[in-house]
């Protein structure tokens, strides 16, 4: 739209009516001028460019009358004339304001005159818009369509009727107005335009596609094969047809589609190669579609015995092949046909230029001159033929022979690449070898590339190059011998880099080497070359890595280039601020304490970037308590007691400094006592036991109120200098600590004894090793693992009811290593000597399996696990076997074996099932493997059970595992070798925490564990029970709690075998010679 505003001068209407006095020149006295007027357009009008304007006025003399015709003129003072009459029509042409004068001339030729001012303004064209059909949209040929638009016109407003014009630039006008409804007369894409044009002249246009769609389907005819033709299964047969659309001329190929009412879909395409698969008459149809989606076809019908043709092949000479005039030449061929088998004699005849030359897989002839089509046509038993055809040409003089060596078929470049291209060219019967200038390479998308047996150009174009190199014959110059590959120029996309180090905006210290990493990746595959540059140093050096020594502090910007073969480049930037001057302390450490009157010797040094290494006087050392303490890099001194904070400051010769600090006490240790109970006292679960301590510190004074109590039972559990607690029966540790100002922890400690009226351990000599407790569920009785066989224990007399051995019992051995009650009533024991199985409880009608039974490979039975399904598994000390009693089953896994991870080691020591999870812990000499059974009733196919090991990598104290325990929570602890292991299995990852003797266990040499949960202060603990060869340790990992329970506290041996967990918690704690019995919590 115009802006008015630039249109609209404001100018002043001069029109005057001059009625002058005679001058003394005046020839006629007493006649008057004409009186003028100006009547259209306004004084002020704006007028548009080249848009026509009527001029009206009206003159009138007292002597003559009106005034009309010529002598009545029309002037504009940029224009000059504009025409004669009181009244014209002109079109103004200049841009700009305009005076506008009408004078009138009387007959005696006195003259007056009007003006006005008008401001011509430039024409703007209409905005033009097609309402419908939309852009894109498709119409049916000799449908009747409605197109609808609008043009406005800044000048003239709204454009209607003659004004709008429509046509299409296919079928010329279609008519004019807001509304035209039409039919198209042509099928195809039409561009439909209309057109505004305003009352000045200015034309506009808007233009849209639309495709008009015939009804009229391509035309198509087969042109092979025959109707009726026969043909046998597999044959190829050459399927050709022809589509031609009225509108849209021949359809392309892939539009052309081929059928089989038997086979289905089996080409794309005007010409198909293939054979059919289904014998039987088969109606062929091919298929044409139009770009309006009509579809045209033709059918005919074929006949396709049940009959395979034969596959032919001829295996030499090659195709293309050259021989002398005269030479004996052999073809050699083969024929297989599916029903017949290999074809022989007559069943294969060769043609030569369509004459027959002999039968069998190979015949000789010698062939006239010229070129020669070479046929072997193999014919089975029931008729079916099928051929196989190459060219030979005999000629007086064999053409050059090339072989293109490099590069290789089918190579691909970037865009740009420098190439080296290779061959060897001979003349069989040439006068010698072939000149380099007789060599000629060229593509066909770049032309020459050059002449010699070895050629190296730049490849440009993009897209598949036909790279082909021809020898000139070295006696017949018109004779050429050519090679051909066919390779592809990829455009060359520019490399990216990345910088993987320093960091974006990271800050490194002064004087401290920088490593800088860039990693570049160039689409082409093309090897890259690195170079790196700072804003501030230029150009550092080459290469992916660089070890950058910065000589300016300050800002940086790093950019890494990567730059392909080509040249292209990509480039990474990373910002890095160089520290300057750096100081550090390199002691004492922050937060040490010293003692009061000792000497402290400080320690620091400082580097700057363009000064190096600062000292002396350049390394100021202050406390914010006592002020400035030294210089330099080292210096001793003694400090005021209390807390201060250290300064080393660094200047360099600019100026600049740096700083570092740290916190240092100078304090002498609190001290705590507990003064009641004594350690070692003795007290029954009903007292309430009371506890006091003192506490105090040479600079803060009296810390009694401070002191905080911890016991082994419920760890943290008051403060102050005097407390009290009931205690559940066991040993207790209890620790009373206070932390002074400085942040130093003392800590006392006692150990206190609580029963319930009953000793605290009791023990029974047995004479022999106690492995394990084991509960029958039938009866409640425990069975007790010896190596002198099971002992029977009623626990609710607390009597020895039965001993098994191999004198009453078909036990293979007396040494017990584990007892499996299973869910069909029967008992399965784990000996040295054997696995017994189908045992009664009391031992007998056992079935024992040694070496070589079963999957077994050893007779030293460790563990044993029954699943849910009633699936057994049994850990020996050589492999683990699983086994299916039902179905007569078994199978070993020994190191490796199975999916996952495998088995984690060939001696299992324990089997836990965890019944939440439907997981087996496996503990084994090399780390713990949970296995995920599969279902029932699969035992052989190992791939199917899953394993997961947990060894030293994953955190576990030691590989060498001996049992597990599963707490109530899911947790799971191990013995081991080194310790005990507590794993944590969470959403966000396993977590492992060992328990060792730095923790108070007795030994790391972890026999067996146990959980029990006690209640202890109204909270459930789950407390992890740890045989060890120093003691029976108890665990509460809730508080990190560890204590010891060993021969001084009543234990019958500090080696401890094995530990098992009654309902009273009441601990079994197994030795060599016999048994502990612990009440303690």
């Amino acid at each position: 739209m115009r802006n008015a505003a630039l249109g609209l001068l404001l100018v002043s209407l001069v029109a005057s009516a001059c009625d002058c006095a005679p001058s003394d020149s005046d020839t006629t006295k007493g006649n008057k001028a004409p009186e003028v007027a100006i009547t259209e357009p306004e004084d002020g009008a704006t007028l548009v460019a080249g848009a026509p304007v009527r001029f009206v006025g009206t003159a009138t003399d007292p002597e003559d009358g009106a005034l009309d015709g010529d002598s009545v003129t029309w002037t504009s003072d940029v224009e000059g004339d504009l025409g004669t009459g009181l009244s014209i029509e002109v079109a103004l042409a200049t841009e700009g304001a305009h005076t506008i004068t009408l004078t009138a001339t009387d007959s005696q030729g006195k003259s007056a005159s009007a003006s006005i001012t008008v401001t011509v303004v430039a024409n703007t064209p209409p905005v033009v818009t097609i309402e419908s059909p939309s852009d894109g949209s498709a119409v049916k040929l000799g449908d009747p369509v409605v197109f609808t638009g609008s043009a406005t016109d800044a000048e003239d407003g709204p454009l209607t009727g003659t004004a709008l014009t429509w046509s299409s630039d296919v079928d010329g006008d279609l008519g004019s107005g807001e509304s035209v409804t039409t039919a198209l007369a042509t099928a195809g894409a039409h561009t439909i335009t209309l057109t505004a044009t305003d009352s000045a002249g200015a034309t506009a246009s808007a233009s849209i596609q639309i495709q008009v769609m015939s009804d009229l389907p391509p035309e198509v005819s087969i042109v092979s094969p025959a109707d009726g033709a026969q043909y046998s299964r597999g044959e190829t047969i050459a399927f050709e047809c022809t589509a031609v659309d009225p509108e849209d001329g021949p359809i392309p190929n892939g539009d052309i589609v081929w059928t089989s009412d038997l086979d289905g879909q089996i080409g794309i395409g005007a010409t198909v190669r293939t054979g059919l698969a289904s014998a039987g008459t088969h109606t062929i149809t091919c298929t044409a579609t139009d770009s309006s989606g009509n579809t045209g076809s033709a059918s005919v019908s074929i006949e396709v015995l049940d009959n395979f043709a034969p596959e032919v092949v001829i295996q030499s000479p090659a195709d293309g092949s050259y021989f002398l005039s005269g030479s004996s030449i052999a073809f050699t061929g083969t024929a297989t046909d599916p029903e017949d088998g290999p074809l022989t004699g007559t069943s294969l005849e060769w043609f030569a230029s369509g004459m027959s030359i002999g039968f069998g897989g190979t015949v000789q002839t010698v062939l006239p001159d010229g070129d020669h089509l070479v046929e072997l046509v193999a014919t089975d038993s029931q008729g079916a033929t099928a051929r196989a055809s190459i060219t030979v040409h005999v000629v007086t003089n064999l053409p050059p022979v090339c072989v293109i060596q490099t590069p290789p078929d089918g190579a691909s470049f970037p865009e740009g690449s420098t190439v080296t291209f290779g061959a060897s060219c001979t003349d069989p019967d040439g006068t010698g070898p072939i000149p380099n200038t007789d060599i000629v390479w060229t593509s066909d998308l770049q032309g020459s590339l050059g002449f010699g047996a070895s050629v190296t150009n730049a490849l440009v174009t993009v897209g598949t190059h036909t790279i082909e190199v021809c020898a000139t014959d070295t006696t017949d110059p018109t004779l050429q011998g050519c090679a051909s590959i066919t390779v592809t120029v990829v455009f060359n996309e520019p490399p990216t880099a990345a910088i993987t180090a320093p960091a974006d905006m990271s800050t490194v210290p002064a004087c401290q080497r920088v490593a800088l990493a860039c990693s570049g990746t160039d689409p082409e595959g093309q090897p890259l070359a690195y170079t790196w540059e700072s804003d501030r140093e230029g150009v550092l050096g080459t290469g992916s890595t660089l070890n950058w020594a910065p000589s300016v502090s300050g800002t940086h910007v790093l950019t890494c280039t990567v730059t392909d073969a080509q040249g292209k480049t990509g480039t990474a930037q990373v910002t890095v601020t160089i520290d300057s001057p750096v100081a550090v302390i390199l002691h004492p450490g922050s937060g040490e304490i010293r003692r009061p009157g000792v000497p402290v010797a400080f320690g620091g040094e400082a580097c700057d970037t363009e000064d190096g290494p600062l000292n002396g006087a350049s390394l100021v050392w202050t406390s914010d308590v006592d002020g400035q303490i030294g210089t330099g890099n080292a210096f001793s001194t003694t400090l005021s007691t209390g807390r201060h904070i250290i300064t080393l400051t660094a200047t360099d010769s600019q100026g600049n400094t740096g700083t570092d600090s740290i916190e240092l006490w100078i304090s002498s240790p609190p001290t705590v006592t507990i003064t009641a109970p004594n350690d070692g006292a003795s007290f029954l679960t009903t007292d309430t036991i009371s506890f006091t301590a003192t506490a105090s510190d040479p600079e803060d004074g009296d810390l009694t109120p401070n002191i905080q109590w911890w016991t082994s039972a419920t760890g943290d559990f008051a403060t102050g200098g005097s407390t009290s607690l009931s205690l559940p029966p066991g040993k207790h540790v209890i620790h009373a600590s206070v932390t002074d100002s400085a942040g130093e922890t003392v800590t006392d400690s006692i150990v206190v004894y609580v029963t319930d009226g009953s000793p605290l351990v009791t023990t029974l000599v047995t004479g022999t090793q106690v492995n394990g407790v084991f509960v029958d569920p039938a009866t409640g009785n425990y069975y007790v693992a010896t190596n002198a066989g099971i002992a029977v224990y009623d626990p609710m007399t607390g009597q020895a009811i039965a001993l098994y051995t191999t004198q009453n019992s078909t036990l293979p051995s007396n040494q017990i290593n584990d007892i499996l009650f299973l869910s069909d009533g029967t008992v399965m024991v784990a000996t040295s000597s054997g696995l017994a199985v189908g045992c009664a409880p009391d031992m007998t009608g056992c079935s024992n399996y040694f070496d070589g039974d079963l999957a077994l490979e050893t007779s030293r039975m460790q563990a044993l696990l029954e699943l849910p399904d009633g699936r057994t598994l049994v850990g020996t000390a050589d492999c683990m076997m699983v086994s299916n009693w039902a179905t007569g089953q078994h199978r070993r896994f020994c190191r490796g074996d199975g999916g996952g991870d495998g088995l984690a080691g060939n001696k299992v020591r324990d089997l836990v099932y965890d019944a939440a999870t439907g997981e087996v812990w496996i503990a084994t000499d090399r780390g713990v493997s949970l296995l995920v059974p599969p279902p029932p009733p699969e035992v052989n196919n190992r791939s199917l059970f899953v394993f997961t090991t947990y060894d030293t990598t994953d955190g576990l104290a030691s590989n060498d595992v001996r049992a597990v325990a599963l707490a109530p929570s899911g947790e799971v602890y191990f013995a081991t070798a080194g310790g005990v292991s507590h794993l944590v299995r969470q959403a966000t990852g396993d977590v492992i925490t060992n328990f060792t003797t730095a923790d108070g266990l007795g030994s790391n040499n972890v026999r067996d564990v146990a959980v029990d949960v006690v209640n202890i202060t109204g909270l459930d603990r789950e407390v992890v029970w740890a045989a060890t060869a120093g003691g029976l340790g108890r665990i509460d990992a809730s508080l990190g709690s560890v204590v010891n329970i060993t021969t001084a506290d009543g234990l019958l041996s500090n080696d401890c075998r094995s530990v098992f967990v009654e309902p009273d918690h009441t601990k079994w704690v197994g030795h060599p010679t016999g048994l502990s019995f612990y009440r303690g919590w």
